[in-house]
């Protein structure tokens, strides 16, 4: 992260082959909190929430910029990233999306990176994306666009049954499954979830 100048967390060469999907163990005179999104609480083992930073290297601020200082960097000395994780017994980091991607459903927090790595398990689907939907009683419900792979016909209802089954009710996809023929990315590879979100405004239906 720019705004810390230098690395916060490493791999070593056996928690790299054992523990793939987590950033890694956290480095020398680097200090990480996880505190809750709308609280700032923070957050002990296996909670996720916001990751914030506290080190030697902190940037000071943004330059002419007392306000976007502000709001990055607390009284406490803490810059916050706005990436969200959590943190395991062994004492590896792992993220799991922005806080600005995440899906409000009944004052819960759904990350889409989550439901993304659960659909892209299934061997129908080739790439996914999920979004947050406007939704009459519940704010917002998860909503799926699936890229199926060559020569596979997609049964929506089973990947809303197929994320059901390993989730918790409100990280259900009740906002539905919408097949696509490819999921829009910028040039790095990263999801514009804008642009869904723009191009497939339906509202999800009552629960």
């Amino acid at each position: 992260m720019t705004e810390v100048f230098s690395a916060v967390t490493s791999h070593t060469l056996e928690s790299q082959l054992q523990h793939p999907t987590s950033v890694g163990y956290i480095l020398p005179y680097m200090k990480i909190k996880v505190v809750d999104v709308g609280s700032g609480v923070t957050l002990g083992e296996g909670r996720e929430g916001e990751i914030c930073v506290k080190s030697p290297s902190n940037m000071l601020g943004y330059a002419n910029d007392p306000a976007a200082t502000a709001a990055t960097i607390d009284s406490e000395g803490w810059l916050h990233t706005g990436d969200v994780g959590y943190y395991d017994s062994q004492g590896l980091l792992y993220v799991t999306g922005r806080i600005k991607d995440i899906i409000k459903v009944k004052g819960h927090q759904v990350a889409p990176a989550e439901l993304e790595n659960i659909l892209k398990q299934h061997p129908d689907v080739e790439d996914a994306a999920v979004i947050g939907v406007p939704h009459q009683r519940t704010n917002e419900v998860p909503r799926a666009y699936v890229v199926p792979r060559p020569g596979v016909n997609i049964n929506p209802q089973t990947l809303q049954e197929f994320v059901a089954d390993r989730t918790v009710e409100f990280k259900r996809l009740t906002g539905g499954v919408v097949v696509v023929a490819a999921i829009p990315r910028n040039a790095t590879g990263k999801v514009l979830r804008k642009k869904l979100l723009t191009d497939h405004t339906t509202p999800a239906a009552r629960l």
